[in-house]
């Protein structure tokens, strides 16, 4: 009987054990672990005592919201029930047939392992985002340079959608890599509402954890996708590859697709609701940053998600809105933990809570005039037409040539 419990009691502690080390995410893809690459910060960087212990705290706050996860993320379901079972028959052999074969102790353990199983609270899911240091100077100088702004007052709708211009929920995997999702899908709808991307095709995340320095796995800000989207341009997923929650190497140019402007809806603190309406009624979905803690990550499906945690950490993509819901009214907000989490990758969200709006920008692209594939066709049309007639004239050449030459041999 005492090696019954002892075997028992060995299992528990393993099954225990192998879910702590098999824990996913909420919606993540497979047991990805995060990318442990250094973090560069930049040249511009002022390297003050102050400053590099605020950096470090955001970077340390962000990589602790890549490994964290959800209780029942970490076990599921059933494998709490049958831990649960376990233990509950582990005490019950306890005191089999009357005799005592476990200590006061061992039976605490067990009745202790049951409650934190099911008792446990939620925590939060992965996050990334890490505010760049340059944030207000980059503000001010959008604000100076962007070509549109929120209009002071206005009449919206009740009620407005337009995630119609954005392709699958995406999942961001046990990578703090929200930023890059967030800023990708901003680009992404204002294209996709400009006709610009071909049909069916959707911009690749994995472009921006390969191509260009920014801080990957470890977190940064969904703004910086913006300016190299305007800069330099991003490629499609068919012609660059598929997201790998992970760092790689670039594998070169592809056909980029740019946007021509973009602009923070209300500065770098939390944005107004009217300046986000007004946003997303002009060029589509708007990224935002929030602080996405436990409760958040917990979201159900047909509620309405009401809360007041400060720490922002988390970059995510509005698409919508319903002022019939909550107190106030709702944000139809996309996330980048996959389908399966809240109501297909989204949750309505009130107006303010949670700091939801915190450095929300929008994109802007002019239209289809000229898009990368047609760029490309148009260059090696040119080319094959030069080379046509470079060959052709030669040939008349020749041809001029062999009459005057046989003319010559006649005369």
């Amino acid at each position: 009987m005492r090696k019954m419990i002892q075997a028992l009691a060995l299992a528990a502690v393993l099954c225990c054990t192998s879910a702590a080390l098999h824990a996913q995410a909420p919606g993540s893809p497979g047991n990805t672990s995060p990318q442990k690459t250094g973090y560069v910060p930049r040249e511009d960087l002022d390297e003050t005592a102050a400053h590099k212990a605020a950096q470090h705290e955001r970077i340390a706050h962000a990589e602790a919201g890549v490994i964290t996860v959800y209780v029942v993320g970490v076990l599921g379901p059933a494998a709490m029930i049958c831990l649960t079972i376990l233990l509950c028959t582990l005490i019950r052999l306890c005191f089999a047939h009357g005799r005592k074969h476990c200590s006061a102790g061992q039976v605490a353990a067990a009745v202790l392992g049951i409650a934190s199983i099911w008792a446990a609270p939620a925590v939060a899911g992965p996050t990334g985002y890490v505010p760049r240091d340059d944030l207000m100077e980059v503000v001010a100088m959008r604000d100076r340079q962007a070509s549109w702004r929120p209009p002071m007052t206005g009449s919206y709708p009740d009620k407005f959608r337009c995630q119609k211009y954005l392709g699958p929920v995406r999942n961001q995997g046990n990578c703090g890599s929200c930023w890059n999702f967030s800023g990708t899908t901003a680009v992404e709808g204002a294209m996709a509402k400009a006709g610009v991307l071909p049909a069916g095709e959707y911009l690749s995340p994995q472009f921006s954890m390969d191509c260009w320095r920014n801080g990957g796995c470890r977190g940064d800000d969904p703004s910086r996708v913006a300016e190299v989207a305007m800069k330099r341009g991003l490629p499609t997923e068919i012609d660059y590859g598929e997201y790998r929650a992970r760092a790689g190497r670039c594998r070169g140019e592809k056909p980029l697709y740019k946007i021509s402007d973009w602009g923070f809806c209300d500065g770098g603190g939390v944005a107004s609701a009217d300046s986000i309406k007004a946003a997303m009624l002009e060029h589509g979905p708007i990224s935002v940053c929030i602080a996405a803690d436990g409760a958040f990550s917990n979201y159900r499906k047909g509620t309405v998600f009401r809360g007041s945690a400060r720490g922002v950490n988390h970059a995510v993509v509005l698409v919508g809105w319903d002022d019939s819901l909550g107190e106030k009214g709702a944000w139809l907000l996309r996330n980048s933990w996959g389908e399966d989490w809240g109501d297909q990758g989204h949750c309505w969200i009130e107006y303010g809570s949670n700091r939801v709006g915190t450095a929300a920008f929008w994109c802007h692209c002019d239209g289809p005039a000229i898009v990368p594939w047609l760029w490309t066709w148009l260059w090696r049309g040119t080319i094959v037409v030069f080379v046509l007639v470079c060959v052709g004239g030669s040939l008349e050449a020749v041809f001029v040539l062999g009459v005057y030459v046989s003319r010559k041999r006649g005369a």
